[in-house]
């Protein structure tokens, strides 16, 4: 059964369901267009846009605020924390909001999941894109095949 997380103003809305492997897949529901789950790719190269607009300093301190405080549950004050950073957007307000309230249920998901890295891997993508200026499509599938040990090797280096 669905859990909702949160809708925005044009409708769409986060919730999370039973996917491949559990019941934590997160899944945008579209107005008229159903669900499905977003991308690493989709949200990483959102984030590369507002990195373009608004600095990769501003952007990755507004994630890294929110990844500090994301644990194993949702929490309100973190979702109404991320819509009121997005104001800082101005007309990339709503792109800000979803991406972030997107990559924050993902890393509610990842600490659920109990996997070694939990949320640190999509620090590390993140980290990528905005400040090493790595493609979106790069670190979205930058650690197939690698180890936990060896990306938690990789993480520490980066000071997380």
């Amino acid at each position: 059964m669905p859990r909702h997380i949160t809708t925005f103003s044009d409708g769409t809305s986060i919730e999370f369901d039973r996917g491949r492997f559990d019941t934590w897949c997160v899944y945008h529901r579209i107005p008229g267009k159903g669900r499905r789950p977003p991308l690493d790719l989709e949200y990483f190269g959102e984030l590369e846009c507002l990195a373009r607009d608004h600095g990769p300093d501003q952007v990755y301190g507004h994630f890294v605020e929110i990844y500090e405080a994301t644990g194993k549950d949702v929490a309100d004050e973190i979702l109404e924390a991320i819509e009121n950073a997005s104001t800082q957007y101005e007309s990339d307000a709503h792109r800000f909001h979803v991406t972030m309230a997107t990559i924050y249920a993902a890393m509610v998901a990842e600490e659920r999941r109990g996997l070694p890295l939990g949320k640190k891997i999509k620090r590390l993508g993140i980290h990528q894109v905005l400040l090493e200026a790595m493609p979106a499509k790069e670190a979205a599938n930058y650690s197939r095949g690698k180890r936990a040990r060896d990306l938690l090797a990789i993480c520490r280096s980066k000071g997380f």
